[in-house]
């Protein structure tokens, strides 16, 4: 202001600094307009990756939400198999060892008493059933081997087969 004051009787001195300062004006404009389409760039490339992002954790949640699904499928088919194998093998082992029971009886029976059938052909009728017996006990020890080491163990505690 000063400077206008002392310069304000040269006319043309005021007119130089008048298109100077427009022309800063304008140049500063450029710069403005500049930086805002570089703004602009940056922004939309932020966009396109926040985009991207988003759906790469669409995507995971998809395969999450499927995971569940099949966890879920299995969980069902453990509770299944549990409950049937609960049933078959302690059924299983209830007949056998019932049907163990009543052959030695039965031997024992057929020992004490008077009866034509011979000794030896009871002895052979028990080493059958034992025989059958052990090879009951080989394919529930296959079978256990197919089983995962937490399951067999579970198997055997609830059953008893500590001795197979």
């Amino acid at each position: 202001m000063i400077v206008s004051y002392k310069l304000s009787n040269d006319r043309d001195m005021v007119n130089i600094i008048s298109i100077g300062s427009g022309l800063v004006s304008i140049v500063l404009g450029l710069v403005a307009i500049f930086y805002a389409a570089i703004q602009s760039y940056q922004s939309s490339g932020q966009n396109t990756q926040l985009s991207n992002t988003m759906n790469q954790i669409d995507r995971r949640v998809n395969e999450l939400s499927t995971i569940v699904d099949k966890i879920e499928n299995i969980k069902e088919d453990i509770e299944s198999f549990k409950i049937n194998s609960e049933t078959n093998f302690s059924d299983m082992f209830d007949q056998f060892e019932g049907l163990k029971e009543r052959v030695n009886l039965f031997a024992d029976k057929i020992k004490g008493d008077d009866n034509p059938i011979s000794t030896e052909y009871v002895e052979e009728f028990k080493s059958n059933v034992n025989i059958s017996f052990n090879i009951l006990k080989e394919y529930l020890i296959k079978a256990l081997d197919n089983l995962t080491a937490r399951e067999e163990k579970i198997l055997r505690l609830r059953f008893g087969l500590d001795e197979v």
